[in-house]
């Protein structure tokens, strides 16, 4: 079986990093692992050494982590997308955009459009990313990129 048919055609439970050796229970986070640890570069954080894989996570971090520097001009921040605003008004009135960004099927709200259209596939089943390799489709066009690696 070549790597790509034993990845995503597989029943296998557990599956091997080729690059560093982990041990993935399932696709998933066999997918996930090496995307963030050998396929980004990491951010790191300018107070500590944590260095993390998005933008977003980095801001998650500085809310929780250090919010005594990081919030000391803008001391109200976003609960969904970590933004920080000058005043509670500002924050009301981004709060109003993520509204429209709520899922009718679990009410998740999402910080983006395009994660909100993402997010419905979950229940429409969607799969608009079709791989010309082996004929799977997909969620994201992430998850078709990985599939073509």
């Amino acid at each position: 079986m070549t790597n790509h048919s034993i990845i995503y055609h597989s029943k296998t439970i557990s599956i091997k990093c080729e690059l560093c050796g982990k041990i993935s229970a399932n696709r998933h986070q066999y997918l996930t692992h090496k995307s963030t640890v050998h396929n980004k570069k990491k951010i790191n954080c300018l107070h500590c050494d944590t260095a993390v894989w998005s933008i977003q996570v980095l801001r998650k971090h500085l809310c929780k982590k250090h919010a005594d520097i990081h919030l000391k001009d803008k001391p109200h921040w976003c609960s969904i997308c970590y933004f920080n605003f000058y005043t509670e008004e500002e924050l009301t009135a981004h709060m109003d955009e993520h509204s429209n960004l709520k899922c009718y099927f679990c009410g998740k709200y999402c910080p983006t459009p395009a994660y909100l259209a993402v997010h419905l596939r979950i229940y429409t089943g969607e799969r608009p990313f079709k791989c010309s390799e082996c004929d799977c489709w997909f969620k994201t066009n992430g998850n078709l990129t990985v599939c073509q690696l």
